[in-house]
């Protein structure tokens, strides 16, 4: 069977679990290296309860303020989210599968396609080499 929890910023539902600001206050911040000690944080508790996936991060830039989960976007500016995207890293170090949230069909139609092809041409190349002997 395969699970995992939605750990956007932190492991909120854990009893005890360290929460942080939501991602739309750390793109803020504009630290890199932030993000990633947060999601190196955030996969060693959710690793300790046993949990093997988080669905995280959300990397969605967000356009519309209409769309009710703006505060799940880093920012509406693609290059920050770009940079914010350090949190994988951190919480790959500790060994979590990484599946991104809310897949960014909520972009500006002019700009999908190309992020659609872009994050499937980066995901095809991340399977590829892991699949190398």
């Amino acid at each position: 069977m395969i699970y995992g929890i939605d750990a956007v910023h932190g492991h909120n539902t854990a009893y005890k679990a360290t929460i942080f600001p939501h991602n739309i206050g750390l793109g803020a911040t504009r630290e890199p290296t932030l993000v990633k000690r947060i999601g190196a944080a955030t996969a060693l508790e959710v690793r300790a309860t046993g949990i093997p996936y988080v669905f995280a991060p959300c990397v969605v830039v967000c356009r519309d303020p209409r769309w009710g989960r703006c505060y799940e976007s880093y920012s509406e500016d693609p290059k920050i989210v770009q940079a914010m995207t350090e949190i994988i890293p951190g919480l790959q170090e500790k060994f979590q599968q990484i599946l991104t949230k809310e897949f960014p069909l909520l972009l500006d139609p002019r700009e999908m396609l190309l992020h659609v092809l872009s994050t499937m041409l980066a995901m095809a190349e991340h399977t590829k080499a892991s699949m190398r002997t």
